[in-house]
């Protein structure tokens, strides 16, 4: 039953693949794979062997403003903010051999709508984070090269609720004459789901920095695998007292990335081109087990119905063991050139910008499944107190164009070997999204010029 199974999936879990919607960059403002020391941490463990010891705070905040109407429905828009917080050291080099240890939030989205909303069957209300641990190694074998690796596990959450038409369920197994069980009000119920789980992965850098202040680097982060344990509940319907209860297993993969950059010094001016690959299609396919699934009550009415439909409540979960669902996404390149000018002897100017197109087809986006091509403009500035503290202030505009769906595979009359038991995501998305960020970046140990 496939249909049903598909029911019972995570929209919440599918929400998460966002490629420019949201994701943060990793460690602020002015980290990156280019960094050395305590800002290169989050992506490069190459950087884990810097002059001297340093100790990174970052705080954003992200604010997003999105519309969405879906066709034949009225338009709703909401309007929210996260703090994003990231913490790294690296210790002072032991020689040729270099320790740093990196905490931060990768991956992480929610949203949540009203119980009457339109959007309430795909996304009434949904959370997924990952909280990241990555302890990173790096050598040192030339003063022109350092190479270095990192272990990394995460705690993974997951939380959603969200409308369920079990009429659509219901037309979707019929060869014909479905149509009257779509949006029948007696039939729309509710599937909750939440969890815990563990991700593993690990990464990989090298930098490389020849006379004259240039640098060169590369680094690849494997996929973040792990599996989330934990309840779920659907209703089949508000109005009757039956529900199926059980516990889920799914299997997520975080997309693998690969990241090359280099720092072009001209006077007091360095240009940084960047250029990533994001394989979002590990994303794709997500598989979900489900166990122990039983009813917490038998209604005569319900189960009446559906006998007249030619089925039984017992074979609506009979065989739901598994189902693997796809979400439409593919591996995307994203670039861009940022600028740092040094325009005094304590301050420095940042500025760039970065493109990222998105990762999801069109045909798969819905309200609790779409992400957003987005060129990202951001500024900022660099101060360096006399005790060698640095703090940094910075700041995203992204500018996102509207998407516009208009065959969503999301129909519950279409081939029902597609597993899709939702309303269509025909429909207009829009994103208006900002950023702003705080760093401090302290030094410690001894100075490596020994003062």
């Amino acid at each position: 039953m496939p249909l049903v199974v598909g029911s019972l999936l995570l929209p919440a879990a599918i929400a998460a693949g966002a490629a420019g919607n949201g994701t943060p960059v990793l460690g602020g403002g002015v980290a990156g794979p280019l960094q050395d020391g305590a800002a290169g941490l989050f992506s490069n463990p190459a950087a884990a062997h810097p002059a001297e010891g340093e100790l990174l705070f970052d705080l954003q905040y992200a604010h997003s403003s999105v519309e969405m109407q879906l066709s034949g429905q009225e338009a709703e828009a909401d309007a929210g903010g996260s703090v994003i917080p990231a913490l790294s050291v690296a210790s002072p080099p032991l020689g040729p051999v270099g320790l740093g240890l990196a905490l931060h939030v990768p991956y992480g989205r929610g949203g949540e709508n009203p119980e009457d909303s339109t959007l309430r069957f795909h996304n009434q209300s949904g959370e997924i984070r990952a909280m990241e641990a990555a302890l990173n190694v790096a050598v040192q074998p030339a003063d022109w090269l350092t190479v270095g690796v990192a272990g990394r596990a995460a705690q993974l959450t997951l939380a959603t609720v969200n409308a369920t038409d079990t009429g659509a369920m219901l037309a979707g197994l019929l060869d014909q004459g479905g149509e009257e069980l779509l949006n029948d009000p007696f039939l729309e119920g509710t599937q909750s789901v939440s969890g815990k789980g563990l991700a593993g992965g690990w990464a990989a850098g090298v930098r490389v920095t020849p006379p004259g202040g240039w640098v060169f680097a590369a680094d690849f982060r494997s996929k973040l695998r792990g599996v989330v344990e934990g309840d779920l509940s659907y209703v089949l319907s508000n109005q009757l007292a039956v529900e199926i209860t059980g516990n889920q297993e799914t299997y997520l993969e975080f997309p693998a990335e690969l990241s090359v950059g280099a720092a072009l010094p001209v006077g007091r001016v360095t240009i940084t081109p960047e250029l990533t690959w994001i394989g979002w299609s590990s994303w794709n396919r997500i598989e979900t087990r489900l166990h122990d699934l039983s009813f917490g009550s038998r209604d005569p009415y319900l189960d009446a119905y559906i006998e007249a439909l030619g089925g039984s409540l017992d074979t609506l979960i009979a065989d739901m063991d598994s189902n693997v669902t796809t979400n439409g996404t593919s591996d995307i390149f994203s670039g861009g050139v940022g600028v740092k000018a040094q325009v005094a002897d304590a301050w420095d100017l940042l500025g760039g910008v970065y493109l990222t197109p998105a990762a999801t087809q069109d045909d798969h986006v819905h309200p609790g499944n779409v992400d957003f091509a987005v060129a990202d403009v951001r500024a900022g500035a660099v101060y360096w107190t006399q005790r060698r503290t640095r703090f940094a202030v910075t700041a995203d505009r992204m500018f996102a164009p509207e998407r516009s769906v208009s065959q969503s595979v999301y129909d519950p009359l279409a081939d029902p070997e597609t597993g899709l038991a939702v309303p269509s995501g025909d429909g207009r998305y829009s994103l208006a999204l900002w950023r702003a960020g705080l760093t401090v970046i302290q030094p410690f140990g001894p100075h490596p010029s020994g003062g």
